[in-house]
């Protein structure tokens, strides 16, 4: 796939560059230029179609031997319809656009196996302390999760983007959906300025798109304190002694809190609470039919 390579010469960087950026491993890239006959989801076609900056689409293009649009004097190329949808979806409260958007690039890897290293775990050549992301649960609930557990994890913090590249804030509502949103705004707080530089200042029209809202832009805490309703006390999970706490008696009221039982819905709450209103609603809106018109 030559046009992927010239595209990305074009732009002046190297094939370990490229994959950085769009939150993929350099395997993948690797395959993305030279196997025509490679499948890729869709968040992975999108991200690479970012740091191209090509069109939505623009990558079945190349792929099948098209002109991709120019480059304008300025190094950029129309942006995707995704990101303009995150822009015109986030306001501040509790996601400004960018933010919302470095969330979502921060998630793209994890649908990445060799990104993860999920291949190289699963044949044995590494341990669940290499995995990407996964790595940063706590070492008790590591000990007895297994393969299954960990790939419905993997794929609860793969939603989070998929819930804002819908437009939706991602409100958790389950523990592991907190937990796993726990994680990944500590991998965005990591990355901010790179996800700043790299994603957005380098893109003139990204940049002016996704807007500036001003000291906010940086206040992650804000973004905590709004996405979990102040209500961080399942941090307690990576306490030291937490154990102690989970299994130290039948009637320990963090028995709930195992991890067999963190994809177990909740939300009870006063009806007139915004915040309660939008988990229910999300909740209704994921949920089979069926149980919609159980709740109904």
């Amino acid at each position: 796939m030559t046009g992927v390579r010239d595209r990305r010469e074009q732009l002046g960087m190297t094939q370990g560059e490229a994959a950085t950026k769009a939150g993929i491993s350099l395997a993948t890239w690797r395959r993305m230029e030279t196997d025509d006959d490679a499948s890729f989801r869709q968040t992975t076609v999108r991200a690479v179609e970012h740091v191209l900056r090509l069109p939505r689409g623009g990558l079945a293009l190349l792929k099948a031997g098209g002109e991709p649009p120019p480059l304008t004097n300025n190094a950029h190329a129309r942006i995707s319809d995704w990101i303009k949808r995150i822009a015109s979806s986030f306001d501040g409260d509790p996601l400004t656009p960018r933010q919302a958007f470095k969330i979502t690039m921060c998630t793209a890897g994890m649908e990445d196996d060799a990104f993860v290293q999920w291949d190289d775990y699963m044949k044995g050549d590494c341990g669940v302390d290499d995995l990407w992301m996964l790595s940063e649960l706590p070492d008790w609930v590591l000990f007895i999760a297994n393969n299954v557990w960990l790939q419905r994890f993997r794929t609860t913090i793969e939603k989070i983007g998929r819930r804002i590249d819908s437009g939706e804030v991602p409100y958790p509502r389950c523990m592991a959906e907190q937990v796993a949103l726990a994680i990944v705004l500590d991998h965005v707080l990591a990355r901010d300025a790179d996800l700043e530089e790299d994603m957005i200042q380098d893109d003139d029209e990204t940049s002016a798109l996704l807007g500036h809202h001003g000291d906010i832009e940086d206040d992650w805490e804000q973004v905590e304190e709004a996405l979990f309703d102040g209500d961080l006390d399942f941090k307690m999970i990576w306490m030291p002694d937490f154990t102690r706490m989970i299994y130290g008696s039948i009637d320990s009221p963090y028995l709930a809190w195992h991890p067999h039982r963190w994809w177990e819905q909740f939300f009870d709450g006063d009806e007139n609470d915004a915040f309660v209103r939008a988990v229910r609603t999300s909740l209704a809106q994921t949920a089979p039919s069926g149980e919609q018109e159980a709740r109904g």
